[in-house]
């Protein structure tokens, strides 16, 4: 009998395309593996009927519930994608996933996917250059309290070790590509740039970025294809018990390639102008910030640093499991048609982070929003989300404080709404 591994986010880009892939693997103890995959609504649920999955309608803001179902079925490893910015939810996870070692005292093992923007300097990363084998927790601890994402990141590290688990932190760049699950299948960067430009008849760039303006800098990129690739034989290796760095030495970042947006930018223009969807074949400057940001959808102080993450890192860990990414700047380049397919095919993606700034970007503070999303992190009510964002300047801490106290709003109104619910059982 295989083991169980309950992922999280199942309907996410990431997590979708983790969960589709791991259904159909073939080879190795992955293959005898049950899948568990955990969603948010009856609608997601529905969506992947059509893989050899165990679908659950799970709220992550219950420990209880998650402990109960880890336990009944026996699941030892969780891989998290459902979020990065959110330690409550991690924290309910480790917990649940503690009680079921405690039950059989079977090992289990916890996968978190965070994000490379937590090394980006606009994200307040003081540290430049850094390698997955060099003291990340203790760097991240450093600077917690100026990006959400290092702070999950240090909980995450903390808490396993101390609940007793075995801890991994995988940590990609941005994302291309699309992907293979069922509900969200690409990610927002490139599809926003060719809706702008249908829009406006015109592929824009940016006369001057940090970026743009370094020759030797280049945004760091990976295909959710071979992301996924990297899942599947990381959990590969758990499975075969072979000895990974973990805990606080557990982290994993996955870059497969680099290329300069401008690159990106002239490809897409020559595609777009062949196919008749923008009038020449080179790209121009935007006529202002606030332009740009009006076509890609954007408060204008997040026009330039939502396309503009460059982390300096160094990918060194990728070597213990054998992870040997096929795609590169060559291949991205020559696949920007394909990229236009996919917009055209399935449009914008969904994505939390740019609905926010478009609806709400008044309460963006700092480097960290707050905006209220029904049915974000409970089924139940509309709770106060956190959303990362790359803010360019520093944080204004009265601000920093207004969030954190409605924060703490949102957590006593999911608290009253959840002893409403227990009642009624």
């Amino acid at each position: 009998m295989g083991a169980n591994i309950l992922v999280t986010g199942a309907c996410g880009y990431i997590g979708g395309s983790i969960v589709a892939d791991f259904a159909r693997h073939k080879g190795g103890l992955l293959e005898t593996a049950r899948i568990h995959a955990a969603v948010r609504s009856d609608t997601q649920a529905e969506s992947l009927s059509t893989l050899d999955v165990t679908v659950v309608k799970i709220d992550l803001s219950n420990p209880y519930a998650l402990a109960g179902y880890m336990i009944r079925n026996d699941v030892s490893i969780v891989i998290h994608t459902a979020t990065s910015i959110d330690p409550e939810v991690a924290q309910n996870l480790i917990t649940a996933l503690k009680k079921r070692r405690e039950a059989n005292g079977k090992k289990a093992f916890f996968v978190h996917t965070s994000g490379l923007s937590a090394f980006d300097d606009n994200n307040g990363w003081p540290f430049g250059l850094v390698r997955d084998i060099d003291p990340v927790y203790f760097l991240e601890k450093q600077c917690t309290d100026s990006y959400i994402v290092r702070q999950v990141d240090v909980l995450v590290a903390e808490q396993t070790q101390a609940a007793g688990l075995t801890g991994l932190i995988v940590m990609p760049p941005t994302l291309h590509g699309r992907g293979s699950g069922t509900w969200n299948r690409l990610s927002p960067q490139i599809p926003a740039l060719v809706k702008a430009a249908i829009k406006n008849r015109q592929v824009y760039r940016f006369e001057k970025d940090r970026i743009y303006s370094s020759p030797s800098q280049e945004v760091v990129l990976t295909h959710i294809s071979d992301l996924t690739t990297f899942y599947a034989q990381l959990t590969e290796a758990i499975l075969q018990k072979r000895a990974l760095p973990a805990g606080m030495s557990g982290y994993y970042f996955t870059v497969s390639h680099s290329v300069r947006w401008w690159d990106i930018l002239d490809r897409l223009a020559e595609a777009m102008h062949a196919r008749g969807l923008v009038d020449g074949p080179t790209t121009r400057v935007w006529p202002s910030d606030s332009f740009a940001a009006e076509a890609l959808g954007v408060p204008v102080k997040f026009a330039r640093s939502i396309w503009d993450s460059s982390p300096k890192v160094v990918c060194l860990n990728k070597d213990l499991i054998g992870w040997k990414p096929v795609w590169n700047r060559e291949r991205l380049l020559q696949s920007i048609d394909q990229e236009i397919d996919d917009y055209l095919e399935l449009g914008m993606p969904k994505s939390s982070l740019l609905d926010s700034l478009r609806t709400q970007p008044q309460l963006s503070v700092g480097r960290i929003a707050y905006a209220n999303f029904p049915d974000a992190r409970s089924t139940e009510s509309s709770v106060f989300w956190v959303i990362f964002i790359m803010q360019i300047g520093s944080g204004n801490t009265q601000n920093n404080v207004a969030a954190q106290t409605g924060l703490k709003e949102g957590k006593k109104e999911d608290e009253r709404v959840s002893m409403q619910h227990n009642t009624l059982k």
